[in-house]
């Protein structure tokens, strides 16, 4: 899947997708992977980003937080 850097929203230019099904944890922009070892990343308002939270099977999780502008990466 590759993002552009277009700051227009509309169809097909969706600001975060989660995707799963691999069962490794990722998360990227437009401009590449993006560090995830702290648990959390920030978003840029004309960001464009790919999320994926990890195996549930193994307790991984993601929590989008809307007001604050981030994704925090959790497990049980």
């Amino acid at each position: 899947l590759e993002l552009t850097n277009d700051e227009e929203r509309g169809p097909g230019k969706e600001h975060l997708i989660f995707t799963g099904h691999t069962h490794v944890r990722y998360a990227s922009d437009e401009r590449g992977p993006l560090d995830i070892s702290l648990g959390r990343i920030h978003l840029r308002a004309a960001g464009r980003y790919i999320i994926n939270p990890g195996a549930v099977v193994d307790g991984q999780f993601a929590i989008w937080n809307r007001q604050a502008d981030h994704v925090e990466f959790r497990r049980v």
